[in-house]
């Protein structure tokens, strides 16, 4: 594990590499090492920098294995960059703005390269006065929606929902089209208005494309692992590239994750990369993340990177992560407010509610949660037994 946070990063210092060097030559148990990798989302950093440091350290067959892994992974990467590059010329050609999120973009903004990141779909933001027509010329490139929203649902899903998600070729090509970073009931105010006015440009395979601000980043990258529970050490890994710029507006960071609810996320994430990837701690984030509660939290997400597989979290300890990364007390409970009240496609989609009827759709979200959680009690109380 020791190796693979050292080579959990863009470019390595002669220091590092000599560290590296030595841990490659002290017996490591290569075939965990792969399966830490994969687990993590670091498989390419990990190739990239064993083969320019100390490629004769490494087993042949794991070399090999690792080599061809990353080949194909340029070659995929590659692949869904151009058809990101296509998609963007398709809606700008339908006066629908868009700007690429995470994948391709993100790669490069993160670690300089298209080669050095993991990604299997394309995510893209529009306006949410755009989701619709995004949507239907999505659709006409043969893409299915993975729901069906009805006409009179539609405006409820863009107030309360962030993203849609369609499939195309069976499966294999998945293209998000994002409007927010997070559900409404998850209790984040995203600006996203703020977020277009600071836009930046930047080159993707020879093309000008916008992307948000890497200060927008670093926000949406901490909502977004807040939400998984920092399940994988290669998100840490892209936040910490962000953290350790010289350029990087702290003012704006920390005064817009206090408008967005969010500062003890942002400070969370930060301790997290402080404590695994050594980059410097803000003194506001120390502040904000000094809880013996948040420091045992960090200590459980560590221990978890060390785990060969993700493992799945259950709703009440997901719950129990996102109440204690939340500001206030107001905020747990328009979390709490949010999770019972807010109806979704799922719901939607369980049952068929039409005009007058439609008021009983928070009693359906009701009952299926309830059910849900009463289905997870007894599977746990199962594993116990």
């Amino acid at each position: 594990m020791r190796l693979l946070i050292e080579c959990a990063r863009a470019s390595i210092d002669a220091e590092r590499a000599g560290r590296i060097r030595d841990l490659a030559a002290g017996g490591i148990d290569w075939t965990r090492l792969l399966k830490l990798a994969e687990r993590n989302g670091l498989r390419p950093l990990l190739y990239s920098h064993l083969n320019a440091i100390c490629p004769g350290a490494v087993p042949a067959e794991t070399f090999a294995f690792l080599r061809e892994y990353f080949q194909k992974n340029v070659a995929f990467n590659a692949m869904l960059t151009g058809d990101l590059l296509r998609l963007l010329t398709l809606l700008e050609s339908h006066g629908i703005e868009a700007m690429p999120f995470k994948g391709p973009a993100i790669a490069v903004t993160l670690y300089g390269h298209i080669a050095l990141r993991q990604f299997c779909d394309l995510d893209v933001l529009v306006r949410a006065r755009d989701v619709w027509r995004a949507s239907d010329v999505l659709e006409g490139q043969g893409f299915e929606p993975q729901f069906r929203i009805p006409v009179e649902r539609r405006d409820a899903l863009v107030r309360q929902d962030y993203v849609r998600m369609f499939r195309r070729d069976g499966g294999r090509s998945i293209v998000e089209v994002h409007w927010g970073i997070a559900e409404r009931s998850f209790g984040v105010r995203f600006d996203a208005d703020a977020m277009w006015e600071r836009r930046q440009s930047m080159t993707l395979q020879g093309h000008a494309v916008s992307t948000p601000s890497a200060e927008d980043v670093m926000l949406m990258l901490c909502v977004h692992g807040s939400r998984h529970g920092w399940d994988k050490l290669e998100g840490l890994s892209g936040l910490a590239e962000l953290a350790r710029r010289d350029d990087l507006d702290w003012a704006y960071l920390w005064r817009t994750a206090r408008v967005m609810r969010c500062e003890r996320m942002l400070a969370f994430a930060l301790r997290l990369v402080h404590g695994l990837l050594d980059v410097p701690l803000p003194r506001e984030a120390a502040a904000l993340s000094g809880s013996r509660v948040l420091h045992t939290i960090a200590n459980d997400v560590a221990r978890d990177f060390h785990v060969d597989v993700v493992q799945s979290r259950t709703p009440a300890r997901q719950m129990a992560l996102h109440l204690r990364l939340k500001d206030t007390y107001a905020d747990c409970a328009r979390y709490w407010a949010g999770l019972a009240l807010t109806v979704t496609p799922d719901d939607w989609a369980a049952v068929r509610l039409r005009g007058p009827l439609s008021f009983g759709y928070p009693l359906v979200r009701a009952f299926r949660i309830a059910r849900k959680h009463a289905g997870n009690r007894h599977q746990t109380a199962g594993d116990l037994s």
